[in-house]
């Protein structure tokens, strides 16, 4: 049998010592690195709270799904589902225009009321009275007190009640414009009826009112000027 050892190359024989042949390779031996796993980054704490609050959060959402679902398929006596509410465009409009025209009734009251006046029907101040009684902040409370006291001075001879309402008038609207004409009909009606002028009285506790109006002021110190 053919002798195989001597048919392998030298140095793939088997040295005495059971080495083999292999010759070591030539050159300084390779720096092979060495791969090392990467530290383990522990999760921040900041982060498992953010976890916390998505997870928390979605799971809420989750429930109130499942409850507003169960409220649409079996609505309970006690608590029905309300019908979404319709659109109207003829409310909208109307609420619209109440909410632009808010003096829209006082203004119907007073020209019903003036008309019922000149037309010599005294039962208008009646009217007017309704206006300032229900509207008093609205601007046809001013004009129907005037109105009011101005009838009863001329049509009903009554000078003592149209007084009253031209102090009244000075009390309510010490800013008005027209209390410089209102202080002189009143300084008339005192001297009509005989009585004592108390108009500068009035005139000076509606400028106890006006102290941050300036022109309102200045309108009513001309008033006391004159005297």
């Amino acid at each position: 049998m053919p002798d195989v050892k001597n048919r392998l190359p030298p140095e793939m024989t088997e040295s005495a010592d059971g080495e083999t042949g292999r010759k070591p390779l030539d050159g300084p031996p390779l720096d092979i690195p060495i791969m090392k796993a990467p530290p383990r980054v522990r999760t921040p704490p900041l982060t498992w709270l953010r976890r916390f609050v998505v997870w928390g959060a979605t799971i809420g959402v989750c429930i109130w799904a499942v409850v507003a679902g169960g409220r649409v398929l079996f609505p309970h006596k006690n608590n029905p589902v309300k019908p979404f509410p319709t659109y109207s465009p003829a409310k909208q409009a109307a609420a619209q225009a109440a909410a632009e025209d808010e003096f829209a009734k006082p203004r119907a009251l007073f020209n019903a009321g003036e008309t019922l006046l000149r037309s010599g029907d005294l039962s208008g101040l009646e009217t007017l009275d309704q206006v300032v009684k229900s509207f008093p902040e609205s601007p046809q409370a001013r004009k129907a007190m005037l109105v009011m006291a101005a009838t009863l001075r001329y049509q009903k001879n009554d000078p003592e009640k149209a007084l009253e309402h031209y102090v009244e008038f000075i009390k309510q609207f010490p800013d008005d414009p027209q209390v410089s004409n209102v202080v002189r009909y009143m300084r008339e009606l005192y001297g009509e009826l005989n009585q004592t002028d108390l108009s500068d009285r009035y005139v000076r506790d509606a400028m106890s009112k006006v102290e941050k109006d300036p022109h309102a002021t200045e309108r009513l110190q001309k008033l006391l000027d004159k005297r």
